[in-house]
């Protein structure tokens, strides 16, 4: 199922998934070991792949995630 998601803000999160079966845990796992971020897409897209997902389009921008919060239709 297609989605998106994108931590916005300055303030670190904590993010909590429950997926079965396994394999989807490796993705951040392996992002956080790489140190990866937005601008590292071909990576990201190699780590998604081996974690069984396929990046479908470019990340939200700053501007587009604001509107969301603010609650403006993207």
């Amino acid at each position: 199922m297609p989605h998106t998601w994108r931590a916005y803000g300055d303030d670190p999160i904590r993010f909590q998934v429950t997926v079965t079966p396994g394999e989807f845990e490796t993705f951040f796992e392996r992002i956080a070991e790489r140190n990866l971020t937005l601008a590292d897409q071909a990576e990201l897209a190699e780590v998604a792949s081996a974690a069984g997902m396929d990046i479908v389009g470019p990340p939200l921008s700053d501007e587009e995630v604001a509107a969301i919060v603010s609650g403006e239709r993207v």
